[in-house]
């Protein structure tokens, strides 16, 4: 009897054993339910506090989508004002300093002009003190060298010692005018040259922009040359007849190949018109004021 209930108690224990193994092999095999069903079941319910953030959205903010796009629509809308304020053209709206800048600059442009003598030498003549001299012109801005020299020039022969002279000028707008005359040291030939000089360049202009500085027409200027030649007639040794004779020669010169316009010391429109004249050498330069028709000597 122990025996066969040893016997007994084997075969059951070995009936366990092959029921477990088929157990375990089950839960491998796909499709297969059973115990291990309810255990991931189990697990799932036990864990459902442990499920990750993504896939419930509990532990992130939520945001929603109209949010979202005024937040972009913020940032878009601050870095085009921040593009529009610091690509603004700078001379749309200049600084102090760059105002400033600009008004020294053109304060520092603007010219020194002064006329001095370049020679000037004292003598007396038959028991008269005299003085012969005559100028320069210097324009901080630009070279007036050409014009020194040629003045130089012209007058340095007239240096012999009997020879008087003397010259004003008048500084204008755009030029600068300078008349010089001087008295060949007979004590009756008087003679005279004018230099309109440029402020911009340095160098002579021609008669058009004296008028021009003057602000009057070619049109204008020449009747006023003609009707001065007219009341000068043939000058100081001349009268009725020889008046109209003289002038009849004299208005055919009326042209800047015979005439040279400049302003005198106080801005008045003088020039120098080569004529002729009953008397002395009968003809040469004489300086007239267009405005009052008058010879100057």
């Amino acid at each position: 009897m122990k025996t066969f209930e040893k016997l007994t108690a084997l075969s059951l224990i070995a009936a366990m054993a092959g029921s477990m193994c088929a157990c375990s092999s089950g839960a491998n095999t796909p499709g297969t339910s059973g115990a291990s069903e309810a255990t991931v079941e189990e697990s799932a319910a036990a864990g459902q506090s442990e499920t990750l953030p993504e896939e419930t959205g509990a532990l992130k903010p939520e945001t929603t989508e109209s949010e979202s796009s005024e937040s972009e629509t913020e940032v878009t809308d601050a870095t085009d004002a921040t593009f529009a304020t610091t690509t603004m053209p700078p001379e749309e709206v200049p600084t102090a300093t760059e105002a400033s800048e600009t008004e020294s600059s053109k304060a520092a442009e603007k010219p020194v002009i002064k006329v001095s003598d370049a020679f000037k030498k004292k003598f007396k003549r038959d028991g008269q003190k005299l003085v012969f001299k005559y100028p320069k012109i210097s324009i901080s801005t630009v070279s007036t060298k050409s014009v020194n020299d040629k003045i130089k020039k012209a007058m340095k022969k007239l240096n012999n010692g009997y020879c008087w002279s003397d010259y004003s000028y008048y500084v204008g707008k755009d030029i600068v005018s300078i008349c010089v005359w001087y008295e060949n040291g007979d004590g009756d030939s008087y003679n005279c040259i004018a230099y309109n000089v440029s402020i911009a360049t340095g160098k002579l202009v021609d008669g058009k922009a004296v008028l021009k500085e003057y602000g009057v027409t070619e049109k204008k200027f020449w009747s006023m040359v003609k009707s001065t030649y007219k009341k000068y007639g043939a000058g100081p040794g001349g009268g009725g007849s020889l008046d109209k004779q003289y002038y009849k020669k004299n208005v055919k010169r009326a042209n800047f190949k015979y005439v040279t316009p400049y302003l005198n010391k106080k801005g008045e429109l003088c020039f120098i018109g080569f004529i002729s004249y009953c008397g002395g050498a009968d003809q040469g330069n004489i300086n007239f004021n267009a405005k009052t028709k008058k010879a100057l000597w």
